[in-house]
């Protein structure tokens, strides 16, 4: 799959792990050279404004991926915390998204394609583990390669010179052959990030969803300042009955779940007035065989797995049962990314 329109960004500097840990609510000062990091950033009012991977080139330089869609907003992000908020920080960046093109090799077989490309460095687990990065050469061709998975499948992503892009996809192709490579595309990319519950802009991180409506605290750094972290303790933001992301699975296999459908609590005997979320991606998993959905729902992190609730949409004029279970359905400790 071609992931070229990634954001891509240098910092280079010897303040640029300061200005990420400012940018960032990760920490990344015990981030070694050669290892990548999903990280978040928060706008100014603590809602997410993006989310990426952050990998350490040398000692003062990182290498960082934004979303497509959010590319445009976080560089001009970046841009105005460098010269208005932190002008004293010894930092650079530089915007590369066209310089490199990124190919992502996936599945079960993605190290034996990668092999047949004559690497010149070990691409073994052991060798080369999830959540790394290595710098070398692919049939010749001067390439980064950073193990990192938005598939939940084992997955190289392989940058190159943009201007070498289409070598490399006809080589990688050929390679391939014997393996039944095929691309893949959004709508196949899409199925398997909501089966492994990974977040996309604009439906789960939607400009009104905090790390913790998402499940992401976990990652924050507890004791340092970072942008959006003091407007984080507003009351509205620590209210239990906020919009929290869950998992919806169809009480009956045969029906999918609308998209966009409002959710309702009908039980108790509670009338269906107010809807109570609503469904942000929806598919009939082929992997599971049944139709799955995510869905923010308020107070959904306390509430029962397998409750029952009520997926309706008046467009559709569909209404399906489903039961609340987690966001993760497939692989959920990530065995298969990590193989």
């Amino acid at each position: 799959v071609d992931m070229s329109s990634l954001g891509k960004f240098e910092f280079c500097g010897p303040d640029a792990c300061q200005f990420l840990e400012l940018t960032y609510i990760n920490t990344f000062s015990n981030l070694f050279v050669g290892r990548c990091r999903y990280g978040v950033m928060l706008r100014d009012d603590g809602m997410i404004l993006d989310d990426g991977t952050v990998t350490k080139l040398a000692d003062d330089r990182y290498f960082v991926t934004t979303t497509t869609a959010q590319t445009r907003h976080t560089q001009l992000h970046f841009e105005r915390l460098l010269q208005i908020n932190y002008p004293h920080l010894n930092v650079a960046m530089l915007p590369v998204t066209e310089q490199w093109a990124t190919l992502a090799i996936a599945g079960p077989k993605a190290r034996d394609v990668l092999q047949g490309l004559h690497p010149n460095f070990d691409v073994s687990n052991t060798a080369f583990p999830f959540a790394h990065y290595r710098e070398g050469e692919l049939d010749g061709l001067p390439v980064r390669v950073f193990r990192v998975s938005f598939s939940g499948e084992l997955c190289f992503e392989i940058s190159i010179g943009a201007n070498f892009a289409d070598i490399l996809w006809n080589i990688v192709s050929k390679v391939g052959e014997k393996f039944d490579i095929m691309p893949y595309g959004l709508e196949a990319l899409d199925i398997m990030r909501i089966e492994k519950g990974h977040l996309n802009i604009g439906t789960e991180i939607d400009g009104k969803t905090t790390v913790d409506d998402l499940g992401l605290s976990g990652m924050m750094k507890k004791d340092s300042f970072f942008i959006g972290k003091p407007l984080l303790d507003r009351m509205a933001l620590q209210c239990p009955n906020r919009l929290q992301l869950i998992g919806l699975k169809s009480n009956d296999c045969s029906l999918t779940i609308p998209r966009g459908a409002l959710i309702y609590d009908l039980s108790g005997g509670a009338k269906e007035t107010n809807s109570i979320g609503h469904v942000t991606a929806t598919i009939y998993s082929p992997t599971l065989n049944y139709p799955i959905a995510l869905a923010l729902v308020q107070g959904g992190h306390n509430r029962k797995i397998n409750s029952s609730l009520i997926a309706r949409s008046s467009i559709e004029e569909k209404s399906v049962v489903v039961h609340i279970c987690s966001p993760v359905f497939f692989d959920p400790i990530g065995e298969r990314l990590r193989v």
